[in-house]
């Protein structure tokens, strides 16, 4: 039979302020060439029947392949005006022709209309319209830089956008889309916040760009990954529709101008804190403690309680087998969530981790004096997390053990700190 001893514990907490900050991992410094060398995949019109003896217009086309250093582009649609009357003796004759770009010029991508010499949307009459779509995705391999996407991880994708020409108004009949999104490294788009995976910035408020040319704003996408993620180098995708009548003659050949990309790890302090509806400035410190129960925002944060509300449990005690094997032995167990991927480490007797700007110190002691008994991570082990509460994503239960009771100690203390 195993024996159990009578256990008591104390779960003391104790806080200082931390520092949050968002990181950045793709940027201008670490990815100084993405929108270079310059280059460009663009439609060629498709060719003219022979034996057309009339001047005619023919619409479609595609290209696609590599652009650049880290950049695959795919180009749709365009439109040619000439005749082929002489069919093989001279070949077909093009008066003009237009067909979608996507281009890098050094410093930004682009998404043009190609015209070679002149537009041919003055040729296409009423009722006819040139449709094209574009698509450029980067894919962030760059060796020491690779941007490999983390589980219940926000990412914002910001950018400088320039719809300078009025391509991008929805106000002129062009039904145009400009969409971003973010895609792991199986290639599979990350959810948005918001719902979704995509985000048109057709009609959207950009914020603006200081000293930016004219039509110039700035987009930030937030993305949330869940709870696995391809760990390969990830991706992000830019993609854009129009269809352009013969009204827009002139109006000019630059769909959009994408610069100043970066994508930034949002830090899960401000990501925990928004998802809580906590909008007062001076509730959301880390020391605050809106609800009023003697938590502040730092520890309901590092053991997954809410923030609203006071009546939370963040610690489960059980006494069992901590192997469920071997010897007949009795632990006092604590069980308590941890933000995902927490690796805890032995100091002076206690176990100490750092993850997601949360430090835990979990610490044992006989009798309240001498902090320093050898704790130890029990074995996953399903018995002391059974009916507990299901934990939101990138937190999980871990369990902890103080050593074996003797009739001398017949009493332990937990005691887990927080900064």
């Amino acid at each position: 039979m195993k024996s159990c001893l009578s256990l008591t514990l104390a779960f003391l907490p104790v806080l200082a302020p931390s520092l949050w900050a968002s990181q950045t991992v793709v940027s201008g410094t670490n990815y100084p060439n993405l929108f270079s060398p310059a280059g460009n995949v663009t439609v060629t019109p498709p060719a003219i029947p022979d034996g057309v003896d009339l001047v005619t217009v023919e619409l479609g086309g595609s290209e696609s392949g590599p652009l650049g250093t880290y950049w695959t582009a795919e180009a749709n649609g365009g439109a040619v005006l000439g005749t082929n009357v002489l069919g093989a003796l001279i070949g077909e004759v093009r008066l003009a022709e237009t067909g979608a770009q996507v281009a890098l010029t050094g410093s930004a991508l682009q998404f043009n209309i190609d015209n070679n010499p002149n537009s041919i949307l003055g040729a296409l009459g009423t009722g006819l319209g040139v449709s094209l779509n574009w698509s450029a995705t980067a894919k962030f391999n760059a060796p020491g830089h690779a941007l490999t996407l983390s589980p219940n991880t926000t990412y914002l994708i910001s950018f400088d956008v320039i719809g300078g020409s009025g391509l991008l108004n929805s106000a002129l009949g062009i039904t145009p889309t400009f969409t971003t999104e973010l895609l792991d490294g199986a290639n599979a788009p990350v959810g948005i916040s918001g719902g979704g995976t995509l985000l048109n910035l057709v009609g959207l408020q950009l914020a603006p760009v200081t000293g930016a040319p004219a039509g110039t704003g700035r987009a930030t996408a937030e993305f949330r990954t869940g709870a696995s993620v391809s760990a390969a180098p990830a991706s992000v995708r830019f993609k854009g529709s129009a269809v352009l009548p013969a009204s827009l003659v002139g109006i000019g050949t630059q769909f959009a101008n994408v610069s100043n990309l970066s994508v930034v790890v949002k830090d899960a302090y401000s990501v925990w804190v928004e998802d809580h509806g906590i909008t007062n400035a001076a509730d959301q410190l880390s020391d605050a403690d809106p609800d009023h129960d003697g938590k502040p925002n730092l520890q309901e944060f590092a053991l997954a309680t809410d923030p609203n509300s006071g009546t939370q449990q963040d610690t489960y005690f059980t006494v069992g087998d901590p192997d469920g094997s071997g010897p007949e032995t009795s632990s006092f167990i604590m069980t308590i969530p941890v933000r995902s991927g927490a690796s805890f480490a032995t100091d002076n007797g206690g176990l100490e981790a750092t993850q997601d700007g949360a430090h835990y110190r979990v610490e044992g002691s006989y009798e309240l004096a001498n902090w320093t008994l050898a704790i130890s991570e029990v074995t996953p082990n399903a018995a002391f997390t059974a009916g507990l509460a299901a934990l939101p994503g990138g937190w999980t239960y871990r369990s902890f053990r103080v050593p074996g009771q003797t009739s001398s100690t017949p009493r332990a203390f937990f005691r887990v700190l927080v900064d």
